[in-house]
């Protein structure tokens, strides 16, 4: 029948069984999120997918729980969710278990511990507020992102999938017993009151808080209530004229592609412009509620698309972990062509997982012929496995318990030349050694620990409260890191030492952008100008500053980049110096560190017998230039410079293991036991002690009996 105008609905789209240009739709949309996770830069706009899925499931979800509602007058929450439960825990549960274990054996206790919590809290629906719990920056500001990361997007569907129905039986009861208004109505004006009250807050909070825009429910409840008011609408949306139809099919794909190139990694998102794949989803659904059978319709009808469409679900969750876990797996990171490789892997592993387990447990004959009850035993069981999994095993790998920096003192510390002679016999060390239990930093201590919100910190005291000299230490988490060897300085040595420092907040004065906010640092800026008035009132012997240059980024206004940051930060060290300088006796820049390129203690866990593979070509782990630059921006300014790299590395190389000793906790930061043996050479290095240093408690190191690569460390934090 050629394309024309409609004058009364034909082929209802709710009485349709199948929607196979929804099929199609998901295909794309899956592949569109995998080939973004592969790293594929022309597809930096990919997870946008995630939202076309939220589209859909509102629809379908919805324009099922209205029949219902419509024909029976009430909805079966029981019967509702114990479907759910048939269609989703299965294979979620399964990969969930394979995850966790993979983890633990491939990439060591310390990343295994955190993806068993991630677990506990993934089984329970609830992934998406553990991942703002812990600050994670799912386009990247962490340098290493959990294997179950994923999941947050089945957590906001399976709270949709729990409190809707809810919502949906209140308001058929409404409909039915205290009003003559229908229930599609009620719906849909509850709805549009969602859309907006969301929508708002998706804006707002994307502006103020990325992290948690990015992973909350509140912000894509306007994503899903799009797709619910298309099934509240349905009836009206049937009267769109065919050829009408098959242009928002076409314009709808078209969009929703053009999403994963318009949108890209730094976009400020979810915010108002998901509205654009949101908008394509929707556009596909309208005209395919009217259009079946039309070009677009059968382009997504396609038999490659519908089988995607149906794998989609075991894809995504397939695909994720075996790229997270396999460079551990082969001891180096993933080539582009064997990113794809793992994608097709992926894909064979949801068609196998479909078949053998997702098709079968939702049709299961035992538990569809009894009541949902059943259903529910199935569900929460499958919900408790994972769950106990995860407790299991962060039990079985508990780490030591974290000793203070007078338990760690030792007799004896270090100077200069015994340490480098350290680090250039460290290039020959092939085993990790027996650790000694973490340092407890008293800079993350509840009264210490600043948070990116705020303007202000405590000013923390460490070494001697009463000592005759002060020292401040001020800058970002490279400045936390050195607080347990100052500490101990201090109390040596007469030196009351305070720290000023603030995540991600770097001391040269220039404006930067956060990734983990998604927005202009401002409270940095802010927090700089304290700062500076606490030194002007504190009046130190001693102002030492470090900052992370590595992932730093300017901001222009709406977002960051890299380009201006040597320029910028050269400008604005200056700039800090000079404000600090007629308030303080001295100034110390201490420099940047060498960055592995893998993450610290996570790699030696996964080579301990291969420590070399988890070190660096100097080249690749140090920069030479912007150090330079920083030695030649304090000199010009009156300050000292301190080059720490010497106590890293050799000239060629920087070893994963000096001294016996991690020296990276991860990827951005040296580790606490590290700070500490290396006392002596910082403390002469910027002028706090003279020859050896004084030591109040003569201890010793005690090493773990756990072995090292079995041993679980601090949890990295975000800098």
């Amino acid at each position: 029948m050629a394309d024309g105008m409609a004058k009364t609905p034909v082929a209802p789209a709710d009485n349709r069984k199948f929607r196979p240009d929804i099929e199609g739709v998901r295909a794309i949309s899956s592949v569109t999120v995998m080939l973004f996770h592969a790293g594929i830069s022309w597809m930096a706009g990919g997870f946008t997918g995630v939202d076309v899925f939220y589209v859909l499931s509102g629809f379908l979800v919805t324009a099922g729980l209205l029949r219902e509602a419509e024909n029976r007058g009430k909805i079966d929450f029981w019967d509702f969710m114990g479907r759910r439960f048939r269609r989703l825990l299965p294979v979620s549960a399964l990969i969930i278990v394979l995850t966790v274990l993979a983890t633990y054996y491939w990439m060591g206790p310390t990343t295994g511990n955190t993806t068993a919590k991630d677990a506990v809290w993934t089984s329970m629906f609830l992934a998406n507020w553990r991942f703002i719990a812990v600050g994670t920056d799912y386009l990247g500001a962490q340098s290493t992102a959990s294997p179950l990361q994923h999941y947050w997007t089945l957590a906001v569907e399976g709270q949709f999938y729990i409190v809707w129905p809810l919502i949906m039986l209140v308001l058929a009861f409404i409909a039915r017993k205290l009003t003559t208004i229908s229930v599609r109505t009620i719906t849909g004006i509850t709805l549009v009151v969602m859309f907006i009250v969301s929508y708002w807050w998706s804006i707002t909070t994307t502006e103020s808080a990325a992290t948690v825009a990015y992973f909350s429910t509140f912000t894509r409840v306007w994503e899903i209530a799009v797709g619910c008011l298309l099934a509240v609408f349905l009836p009206r949306i049937l009267y769109i004229p065919r050829a009408l139809g098959t242009w928002l099919m076409i314009g709808g794909v078209a969009l929703i592609i053009a999403s994963c190139f318009i949108i890209q990694g730094d976009t400020p998102f979810p915010g108002w412009i998901a509205i654009l794949p949101v908008a394509g989803a929707a556009a596909v659904i309208m005209g395919g509620s009217v259009a079946a059978n039309s070009v677009m319709d059968r382009f997504l009808a396609l038999t490659p698309l519908q089988m995607l469409g149906r794998y989609s679900y075991g894809m995504y969750l397939w695909h994720w972990p075996m790229l997270q876990i396999g460079p551990s797996a082969i001891g180096r990171p993933f080539s582009l062509p064997e990113k794809l490789l793992v994608l097709v892997i992926a894909t064979g592993l949801a068609a196998l997982t479909y078949h053998l387990i997702e098709n079968p447990m939702r049709n299961i004959s035992f538990l569809k012929v009894r009541p949902p009850q059943w259903s529910w035993a199935f569900g929460i069981l499958l919900i408790a496995i994972p769950m106990v999994l995860g407790e299991g095993t962060i039990r079985a790998n508990q780490e030591p318990a974290p000793i203070t920096i007078e338990d760690a003192a030792q007799s004896e510390y270090p100077g200069e030349a015994e340490v480098l002679a350290e680090v250039a016999a460290a290039v020959n060390v092939d085993e990790w050694p027996e650790q000694a239990p973490r340092i407890d930093n008293p800079a993350y201590s509840k009264e210490c620990d600043v948070t990116r919100a705020a303007t202000s910190s405590s000013a923390c005291v460490h070494g001697d409260p009463n000592g005759s000299r002060t020292a401040v230490i001020y800058g970002d988490s490279h400045a936390a890191m050195w607080i347990p060897a100052f500490d101990l300085i201090g109390k040596a040595n007469d030196w009351k030492v305070i720290q000023l420092n603030k995540p991600g907040c770097i001391a040269p004065d220039f404006p930067t952008f956060s990734n983990v906010l998604g927005r202009e640092y401002t409270e940095c800026i802010e927090y700089r100008a304290w700062a500076m008035d606490k030194i002007a009132e504190i009046q130190p012997d001693l102002v030492v500053i470090t900052s992370a240059y590595d992932g730093s980024l300017r901001s222009t206004g709406d977002e960051g980049t890299s380009d201006g940051v040597d320029q910028a930060w050269e400008e604005g060290l200056g700039k800090t110096i000079d404000a600090i300088s007629p308030n303080a006796g001295r100034v110390v820049v201490l420099g940047d560190q060498a960055y592995p390129t893998q993450a610290g203690i996570q790699c030696l866990e996964a080579n301990p017998s291969d420590v070399k593979k988890c070190g660096d070509p100097f080249d690749d782990a140090v920069h030479a230039e912007h150090n330079a630059m920083e030695a030649r921006v304090a000199k010009e300014h009156g300050a000292e410079y301190v080059d720490i790299v010497p106590w890293m590395c050799t000239e060629d190389f920087c070893p994963a293991v000096i001294g016996g000793i991690t020296v990276h906790r991860d990827r951005m930061h040296i580790n606490e036991t590290y700070s500490v043996w290396l006392s002596e050479v910082l403390g002469r290095a910027t002028g706090m002690i003279e020859g050896e240093l004084a030591t109040p408690v003569a201890g010793e190191f005690v090493p773990s009996r756990t072995p090292a690569h079995l041993q679980a460390w601090m949890l990295p934090r975000s800098r």
